[in-house]
């Protein structure tokens, strides 16, 4: 049993006048009326595989199922996944039906990671939930990884207490012209101090493994380092 059309109708709702991240676009993401992270109401997924690259406790002996969301709330000059987080792009490929999502996960999961990884989801906080909701109706359970940039609005991150099980984020600037000039977010330190209050909150300094070493929850801040 999937989610139902009325299920998804909830969910989706916000989307209509979109303030789920820190940018406040008010964007009407049904219409051409697009905001800063120019996404509609379709699930924007470049791409859903298992990867070895995260911390060992998240990564274990068998990777993490990470689905990776396109465009971005930030727009970070030095970005590595610049092929999918920028804008401007448009790509139809990345638009995926949520059966072929879940199909994705289901099977990468089947391969032997404990763990689903939503990586830069900020702006696509309703899609990743109706994912989860879904996940949980076709009866899977794995440990989810909300893989964040930090620009997260509070109030989004209380909707999730329930939800998130391990907080992955990146604390970028704690300088306001650093993160206007390199990512577009003068109000980046101030949104982000906030944010990963909100996470210590909820999840405290306390990091749960199980017998495997393997986490099931908490909050790993990972910190930012430039050369130069």
């Amino acid at each position: 049993m999937e989610l139902s059309g009325e299920n998804i109708v909830a969910i989706f709702e916000e989307l209509l006048d979109c303030t789920c991240c820190p940018r406040n676009c008010h964007a009407k993401r049904n219409t051409e009326k697009l905001g800063f992270c120019q996404c509609g109401m379709e699930f924007g997924v470049a791409a859903i595989c298992t990867h070895q690259g995260e911390e060992p406790v998240i990564t274990g002996s068998n990777g993490i199922c990470n689905v990776f969301f396109t465009h971005c709330n930030m727009q970070c000059i030095f970005c590595q996944n610049y092929q999918i987080s920028r804008n401007r792009l448009n790509n139809p490929e990345h638009r995926l039906e949520l059966v072929v999502i879940l199909d994705r996960i289901e099977r990468t999961l089947d391969q032997g990671p404990k763990c689903v990884g939503f990586v830069s989801p900020s702006h696509h906080i309703p899609q990743m939930k109706a994912i989860i909701r879904a996940l949980e109706s076709r009866g899977r359970k794995p440990i989810y990884i909300m893989n964040t940039n930090s620009y997260d609005k509070w109030e989004t991150l209380q909707s999730l207490q329930n939800i998130v099980d391990v907080y992955l984020p990146d604390f970028k600037y704690i300088d306001k012209k650093l993160a206007e000039r390199y990512s577009s977010t003068p109000d980046y330190p101030e949104v982000a101090m906030r944010a990963l209050k909100e996470m210590f909150r909820q999840k405290g300094s306390y990091i749960r493994l199980d017998d495997n070493g393997d986490i099931e929850s908490g909050l790993i801040i990972r910190h930012l380092i430039l050369p130069g």
